[in-house]
Protein backbone atom coordinates (compact mmCIF):
# COMPACT_ATOMS: atom_id res chain seq x y z
CA UNK A 1 0.00 0.00 0.00
CA UNK A 2 1.02 3.41 -0.90
CA UNK A 3 2.01 6.02 1.97
CA UNK A 4 2.35 9.28 2.10
CA UNK A 5 5.85 10.56 2.80
CA UNK A 6 7.13 13.90 4.30
CA UNK A 7 9.51 14.46 2.38
CA UNK A 8 7.13 14.84 -1.14
CA UNK A 9 6.26 17.90 -2.57
CA UNK A 10 2.71 19.74 -2.12
CA UNK A 11 2.21 19.03 -5.72
CA UNK A 12 2.85 15.55 -5.70
CA UNK A 13 0.42 14.93 -2.95
CA UNK A 14 -2.42 16.90 -4.26
CA UNK A 15 -1.63 14.92 -8.04
CA UNK A 16 -1.47 11.94 -5.99
CA UNK A 17 -4.90 12.85 -4.39
CA UNK A 18 -5.89 13.91 -7.69
CA UNK A 19 -5.32 10.24 -9.06
CA UNK A 20 -7.00 8.26 -6.25
CA UNK A 21 -10.10 10.32 -6.49
CA UNK A 22 -10.30 9.84 -10.27
CA UNK A 23 -9.68 6.14 -9.79
CA UNK A 24 -12.37 5.99 -6.81
CA UNK A 25 -14.92 7.73 -9.73
CA UNK A 26 -13.68 5.09 -12.20
CA UNK A 27 -14.87 2.37 -9.66
CA UNK A 28 -17.64 3.88 -8.83
CA UNK A 29 -19.11 4.14 -12.24
CA UNK A 30 -17.99 0.19 -12.69
CA UNK A 31 -19.89 -0.73 -9.51
CA UNK A 32 -16.26 -2.11 -7.85
CA UNK A 33 -17.89 -1.15 -4.20
CA UNK A 34 -14.76 -3.05 -2.96
CA UNK A 35 -11.95 -1.16 -4.64
CA UNK A 36 -13.59 2.14 -3.34
CA UNK A 37 -13.38 0.76 0.15
CA UNK A 38 -9.51 -0.83 -0.10
CA UNK A 39 -8.34 2.52 -1.73
CA UNK A 40 -9.88 4.69 0.70
CA UNK A 41 -7.54 4.09 3.40
CA UNK A 42 -5.13 5.47 1.23
CA UNK A 43 -6.62 8.05 0.01
CA UNK A 44 -7.07 8.85 3.83
CA UNK A 45 -3.58 8.47 4.46
CA UNK A 46 -2.72 11.42 1.58
CA UNK A 47 -5.20 13.55 3.23
CA UNK A 48 -3.61 13.14 6.58
CA UNK A 49 -0.55 14.13 5.34
CA UNK A 50 -1.86 17.15 3.16
CA UNK A 51 -3.79 18.57 6.25
CA UNK A 52 -0.51 18.30 8.35
CA UNK A 53 1.61 20.14 5.75
CA UNK A 54 -1.08 23.43 5.76
CA UNK A 55 -1.38 22.82 1.98
CA UNK A 56 -5.42 23.82 1.94
CA UNK A 57 -4.40 27.38 3.87
CA UNK A 58 -2.19 27.95 1.29
CA UNK A 59 -3.73 30.42 -1.39
CA UNK A 60 -1.82 29.65 -4.37
CA UNK A 61 -3.93 26.31 -4.18
CA UNK A 62 -7.01 27.42 -3.91
CA UNK A 63 -7.90 26.40 -7.31
CA UNK A 64 -6.42 22.93 -7.13
CA UNK A 65 -7.75 22.21 -3.85
CA UNK A 66 -11.48 23.05 -5.70
CA UNK A 67 -10.39 21.04 -8.70
CA UNK A 68 -9.83 18.56 -5.81
CA UNK A 69 -13.41 19.31 -3.98
CA UNK A 70 -15.21 18.93 -7.08
CA UNK A 71 -14.06 15.53 -7.53
CA UNK A 72 -15.60 14.14 -4.12
CA UNK A 73 -18.77 15.77 -4.79
CA UNK A 74 -18.76 13.79 -8.12
CA UNK A 75 -17.73 10.57 -6.32
CA UNK A 76 -20.37 11.27 -3.88
CA UNK A 77 -22.95 12.08 -6.62
CA UNK A 78 -21.99 8.37 -8.31
CA UNK A 79 -21.83 6.65 -5.18
CA UNK A 80 -25.54 8.11 -3.97
CA UNK A 81 -26.88 7.20 -7.39
CA UNK A 82 -25.64 3.59 -7.15
CA UNK A 83 -26.78 3.57 -3.44
CA UNK A 84 -30.48 4.22 -4.73
CA UNK A 85 -30.46 1.96 -7.75
CA UNK A 86 -29.20 -0.69 -5.18
CA UNK A 87 -32.11 -0.04 -2.96
CA UNK A 88 -34.51 -0.48 -6.07
CA UNK A 89 -32.81 -3.66 -6.75
CA UNK A 90 -33.11 -4.86 -3.13
CA UNK A 91 -36.83 -3.75 -3.11
CA UNK A 92 -37.46 -5.70 -5.96
CA UNK A 93 -35.89 -8.57 -4.79
CA UNK A 94 -37.64 -8.36 -1.38
CA UNK A 95 -41.37 -8.13 -3.33
CA UNK A 96 -39.72 -11.17 -5.37
CA UNK A 97 -39.50 -13.31 -2.37
CA UNK A 98 -42.78 -12.44 -0.58
CA UNK A 99 -44.25 -13.25 -3.81
CA UNK A 100 -42.13 -16.85 -3.67
CA UNK A 101 -43.01 -16.99 -0.03
CA UNK A 102 -46.90 -16.47 -0.01
CA UNK A 103 -47.10 -18.93 -2.83
CA UNK A 104 -45.12 -21.57 -0.79
CA UNK A 105 -47.49 -21.28 1.40
CA UNK A 106 -50.81 -21.72 -0.65
CA UNK A 107 -49.10 -25.14 -1.51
Amino acid sequence: MEQATTTEQPQDLLDRLEAMLDRQIEMARANDFGGIETSTEQTRLIITEIAENGLLKQPHLKDRCNGILKRYDSLALILNANKETVAKQLSKVGKGKRTMQAYRHRS
